[in-house]
This record gives C-alpha cells, structure tokens and sequence, in this order.
C-alpha cells in the first residue's frame, strides 16, 4: 500500500517526536503488561497493544525487543 499522493515525510524534528512518542506508549504498555500479566483481561490487551506499536517502532527503524521477547 502506497501512501497517499498528498503525504510528505516529516522534518527531522517531527520526526523525532513521532519516535519518541512511540517509544514512550511502549514502554508504558510493557509496563502495564508487567503489572497486569496474570489478570487475563489486561494482559491480552496489552500484548495486543503492544504488538500494534511494536510493529509502528520497527517500521520506523527504531531498535526494540523482537515479540517473542515479551511473550506476544
């Protein structure tokens, strides 16, 4: 899928924040998943989640755990 002929690929700084943010929503889902592993219910949402930006952080480039790692 390509993306829309109207994008255009953010400045350095943008950028930047776009990682950071992403990395700081991980490492809070990884967080929770830590505290919340053996309530089923959180603990299938947070892999879930943590799985969607897992894969955000990868396509950025972006040097995290493989899933399997983390149980996902």
């Amino acid at each position: 899928m390509s993306a829309p002929s109207s994008w255009r690929s953010p400045d350095a700084a943008t950028y930047a924040r776009i990682e950071a943010q992403a990395q700081e929503v991980y490492d809070g889902l990884t967080a929770l998943l830590a505290l919340g592993a053996e309530v089923p219910c959180v603990a299938a949402n947070t892999r879930q989640a943590l799985s969607a930006v897992w894969q955000i952080l990868n396509d950025l480039g972006v040097l995290v755990e493989q899933p399997q790692d983390l149980g996902l």
